[in-house]
């Protein structure tokens, strides 16, 4: 099993500029819940970087221009969980929305991945 994490995002250093300016003028119209919810305005939070490095789960992560094709024409952001060949949604756009914070977040994905 492996997660597989879409943001909302461009991965060039001109998104990544705007992206930055756009978190701290206006975070609540930033597009990129995945984004809000992993990483403060200068990086990773340290919550999300010790999960990541303490979990057993393979996680990979792409910007909207740079993931598999097999993603393509699905909303971002998006976590996926794929075994093999085939592949469902964890949380879709509409469940990052509603979740609250990073710590939210990992017992979410811990809960999906208990229940799938």
């Amino acid at each position: 099993m492996k997660l597989v994490f879409i943001y909302n995002a461009k991965s060039d250093k001109l998104s990544k500029v705007l992206d930055f300016a756009h978190k701290i003028v206006s975070p609540n119209t930033y597009t990129c819940d995945l984004c809000s919810l992993t990483h403060g305005n200068f990086g990773e939070l340290e919550e999300w970087e010790k999960f990541k490095s303490l979990t057993k789960i393979n996680m990979e992560f792409y910007y909207k221009n740079n993931h598999p094709a097999r993603y393509n024409n699905i909303e971002y952001p998006l976590v996926i969980a794929e075994c093999g060949d085939s592949w469902s949604m964890l949380l879709t756009k509409n469940d990052l929305k509603e979740i609250s914070g990073v710590t939210d977040l990992i017992n979410r994905i811990k809960k999906e991945l208990s229940t799938s």
